[in-house]
């Protein structure tokens, strides 16, 4: 299938739309970091930095793709990313330290965030003091930290040469060559073999952390209703306050971008299906 080419303009408005999101969410963030820090109670002292540890993930995750890298993908035959701003000047090796850069910054998000639901969990049913003990507390951050670092070592080893890529795509979808050829764009091209065991790989990454955030969401509502016999009015009433913003800054994380992410990857392909229509 022929792809309808992305253009200076589309990446332009991608590009412009993408970074005001990213700079507004890094805004938005620092300022909840602020308050987080300034205003939870001593009574809550670990859950502050488990709330403090995922917002600073994701703050992380914004300022990079404002400032280093922006995911450029043509769904589903490429995932792309192109190296913007202080990143490009290096060439070759910003799509590589892109690449491992993102990939490191989203598996820390997703880890980060079911952590915090893990505590928020614990604290329903006040088993807090499980968490607070330093093994512990080494263990979650030993995860989270290296969690795709398999992810991440696969595709050092498996990626072929820029060039090959690149060849690949002009090859196959010509329309899309010049456009990522002239970007610094890294591409991983679904429908070359090497890639196939690093598509499988990240995809049980995500549905993993996908499949801990939904459990234990589901986890902390049936919680809520067994344990509020037990609990006081007012304490009940906080754990649901606190588990509903768990859950609304969950949702934000994963859902910050995508619309304008899914335009820019889905429409080449879309623009030749109406055509063919």
């Amino acid at each position: 299938m022929e792809l309808h080419p992305i253009t200076e303009d589309s990446y332009s408005v991608y590009q412009n739309c993408m970074h005001i999101n990213s700079v507004f969410n890094s805004v938005v963030t620092a300022v909840v970091i602020f308050i987080i820090l300034r205003k939870t109670p001593d009574s809550m002292k670990t859950y502050k930095w488990f709330l403090i540890n995922a917002a600073t993930c994701c703050f992380a995750l914004d300022i990079f793709i404002t400032l280093f890298f922006l995911p450029v993908t043509t769904l589903p035959w490429i995932l792309g990313g192109c190296a913007t701003g202080l990143l490009k000047p290096l060439g070759p090796m910003a799509t590589v330290i892109g690449w491992v850069s993102l990939s490191q910054l989203l598996g820390m998000c997703g880890l980060s965030l079911n952590f915090t639901m893990l505590y928020r969990l614990a604290a329903i049913y006040n088993k807090t003091h499980l968490l607070k003990n330093k093994p512990v507390l080494i263990l979650l951050a030993f995860i989270q930290i290296f969690f795709t670092t398999p992810t991440i070592i696969l595709v050092l080893f498996i990626h072929p040469p820029e060039e090959s890529s690149l060849h690949y795509v002009k090859e196959s979808h010509p329309n899309l060559f010049d456009f990522y050829s002239t970007h610094s764009c890294s591409l991983i091209t679904i429908e070359m073999p090497p890639f196939m065991p690093y598509i499988y790989l990240a995809i049980g990454s995500i549905l993993v952390t996908v499949l801990m955030m939904v459990t234990q969401m589901t986890l902390m509502l049936s919680g809520l209703r067994k344990m509020k016999n037990k609990m006081s009015e007012r304490t009940y009433r906080m754990h649901k306050q606190l588990t509903s913003a768990l859950f609304i800054q969950t949702r934000d994380a994963q859902l910050s971008g995508l619309p304008t992410w899914a335009i820019v990857g889905i429409e080449p392909g879309l623009a030749d299906w109406k055509a063919e229509a």
